[in-house]
């Protein structure tokens, strides 16, 4: 039992396959190098490197043999200082309390929220639970949705119920052990 399939969709699936093919085609492509022209870098570069250090030929002879190369660099540990944080440079023993205070309350904080969150999502839980009946006869569509949840958090409850009665039952074993 073959079906036919009219002309209008089959000229709308071909058309859809050679743009597909079209796309794919296209991401096979190398990418295209793009050129900043507007703004020569290399230009810039060269000139800002000129203006920061000294060619060693510029300089007159007893200048170059009484400076080093390497004075003409900024010291490491100037560069050092600068790329850590400011109470790191000063060393002050109240701004580095102050900075552990701070990431103290930053901890709690993302705490509390992390906590909010929870109760947030178990209220939610619960008022889907309670009103199970009203949303399932309001959205019919819903209604075994519903239904299923509802009878999973029973199962949840049930069992939950089962263990905690296990857990007092054996915690009065060992009080009635440890009396007698």
């Amino acid at each position: 039992m073959a079906r036919t399939v009219d002309d209008s969709v089959l000229a709308v699936l071909r058309e859809e396959a050679a743009r597909e093919a079209a796309a794919r085609r296209a991401e096979a492509r190398p990418p295209v190098l793009e050129t900043q022209t507007e703004m020569p870098l290399a230009a810039a570069s060269s000139r800002r490197s000129a203006r920061l250090v000294e060619p060693v030929e510029a300089l007159p002879e007893a200048d170059a043999t009484a400076r080093p190369r390497r004075d003409l660099f900024p010291a490491i540990e100037e560069i050092n200082s600068t790329l850590r944080a400011t109470s790191e440079r000063n060393g002050d023993p109240d701004t580095l309390e102050t900075l552990a205070v701070t990431e103290a309350r930053a901890g709690r904080a993302s705490f509390g929220r992390g906590f909010l969150t929870l109760v947030l999502l178990g209220v939610i839980l619960l008022a889907l639970y309670v009103f199970a009946p009203l949303i399932g006869s309001a959205v019919p569509s819903l209604s075994g949705s519903m239904a299923a949840y509802v009878a999973a958090v029973d199962a949840v409850r049930l069992g939950l119920d089962g263990t905690l009665r296990e857990l007092v039952g054996w915690l009065r074993g060992l009080q009635g052990n440890s009396a007698g």
